[in-house]
């Protein structure tokens, strides 16, 4: 996201700046950390002999410090071409957001892959006859399973929640994810005839206990907690929460599969 004061505040030092770049760039050539950064060599090249007049912008120093050795960070390329100390500590706060950002995301899709592959395997270990419906993804949940109980057929949802390390604070992200999705099902308009399930999956034992805990009293969708192990891709607990006419109709839940806590 481009930001309007990311422009130096003091007077561009080019012999100090080049001398943190080639400590950066550590025991490879020019050439191997221009591949590395993407940047021309020649650019390079003008850069480490302090033969550039302008600060570079911060997006190109990022580029600079997302590959950089000998523990040069971005915000010390940043002070050295000129930045102040608060564009610094800012664009070095938005860098960490953004490399966290890509690492969940890639986190959460093995999740996925995984935390399905886990819930199919002890559905069939299961006493439910169930189909899976592979077109019903939604924002709020990756997979989706029709289970009939007696008379009843009950649409399961399942929406897979891994947790993100905090920045320097306490994070409640995943618990604000929670409510929000809670906020949007209370007015939900339900089918008749049909009942919804939508069990929150996790493999964080914390998760799983702070979601029980945080149940809303009213819930406009039969929901539930599961944790799971996807290295043997195990169920080790679910309980079913809050919903609608609670205990009037049987909810399919799926009983440990690991075998130590058989």
């Amino acid at each position: 996201m481009a930001r309007r004061f990311s422009k130096p505040e003091r007077e561009f030092d080019s012999q100090a700046f080049s001398e943190l770049v080639n400590k950066a760039i550590g025991d490879r050539t020019k050439t191997q950390f221009s591949e590395d950064t993407g940047l021309s060599l020649y650019y390079i090249s003008r850069v480490t002999n302090g033969k550039i007049n302008k600060a570079p912008r911060p997006n190109t120093i990022s580029v600079i410090a997302a590959v950089a050795q000998n523990g040069v960070t971005y915000a010390q390329l940043l002070k050295a071409a000129g930045y102040s100390d608060t564009v610094a500590l800012v664009f070095e706060a938005e860098e960490e957001y953004n490399n966290r950002t890509r690492l969940t995301s890639h986190a959460r899709e093995q999740f996925v892959r995984m935390g399905i592959a886990t819930v199919s395997v002890a559905l069939a270990r299961s006493k439910y006859k169930y189909y899976a419906d592979g077109g019903a993804i939604g924002e709020h949940y990756d997979f989706v399973v029709h289970v009939q109980i007696n008379e009843e057929m009950i649409k399961w949802r399942f929406q897979f929640l891994i947790e993100m390390p905090p920045i320097k604070s306490n994070n409640t992200r995943v618990i604000e994810e929670i409510y929000y999705y809670y906020n949007r099902e209370i007015k939900a308009v339900i089918p008749k005839k049909l009942a919804v399930l939508h069990t929150f999956v996790t493999e964080s034992p914390d998760l799983y206990n702070r979601i029980v805990e945080n149940a809303p009293p009213a819930f406009a969708r039969y929901s539930a907690v599961m944790l799971i192990d996807t290295s043997t891709l195990s169920v080790i607990k679910s309980q079913i929460l809050r919903g609608p006419e609670a205990g009037t109709i049987e909810l399919p839940i799926l009983e440990s599969t690991n075998r130590e806590n058989q």
